[in-house]
């Protein structure tokens, strides 16, 4: 069979990469099972959000393992894309996925110097630690799902490679999405942030980075 030819040829690297992120996962789960359970539960309990960001201490512990593996299970992910839709070709897997790795927590870092300013600026610093809560929260869901795309993706047969694909990038449009509301929400229920400015701020920080960051990616494929 094809696919049994697929696994046993050229994804040594892939197959090191997932390891090392089921790896920090089990990590995670051995020394932080009770926290990282309240952490999960909290995307469906809103009360269970509020005390979280209220006792900040409960999510930093876990808080640098989980960017850790956001950035390397999405940056897995774009890069296999990528080369799936014959962008960046002449790329290794291993540039692309580390180049890709920068882009985003470049990206994520000066986001996050704006809300902080922000926050400074206008004295809403329990805003800024919901909106980091919610950030980590919503794209640990994420990796979780695209953690088990990236290994049927790179192990599984031919034949459902567009439907893994697809299937993870509606995952990521769809918890985007769920994110940018509940921020909306929030906004408007604790901050007290008229609308239009809420509008704005959807508009400003949260659609325009990742579209720009697509249209430039995509342009430089296009070479």
């Amino acid at each position: 069979m094809n696919w049994i030819d697929k696994v046993s040829q050229n994804h040594s690297i892939e197959f090191i990469m997932l390891t090392l992120f089921l790896a920090l996962l089990g990590l995670m789960r051995q020394n932080e099972f009770v926290r990282l359970g309240l952490f999960l539960r909290a995307f469906t309990n809103s009360s269970l959000i509020s005390q979280q960001v209220r006792e900040e201490k409960a999510f930093n512990k876990i808080a640098i393992p989980l960017v850790i593996l956001v950035v390397s299970v999405l940056s897995f992910f774009f890069a296999k894309t990528l080369h799936h839709f014959n962008y960046f070709s002449d790329w290794s897997f291993l540039s692309l996925f580390f180049s890709l790795s920068v882009l985003i927590i470049a990206v994520t870092a000066l986001r996050s110097t704006i809300y902080f300013g922000l926050s400074v600026l206008f004295k809403l610093n329990y805003i800024h630690r919901a909106h980091t809560f919610h950030w980590l929260l919503n794209n640990f869901i994420l990796a979780l799902i695209i953690l088990a795309l990236n290994i049927l993706y790179t192990f599984g047969p031919n034949m459902i490679d567009n439907t893994l694909i697809i299937a993870g990038l509606i995952m990521i449009v769809a918890l985007y999405l769920i994110r940018s509301f509940r921020l909306f929400t929030l906004f408007l229920a604790e901050a007290r942030i008229p609308l239009l400015y809420n509008v704005l701020y959807l508009c400003a920080l949260e659609f325009l980075p990742p579209t720009l960051v697509v249209m430039v990616v995509w342009r430089a494929g296009l070479g």
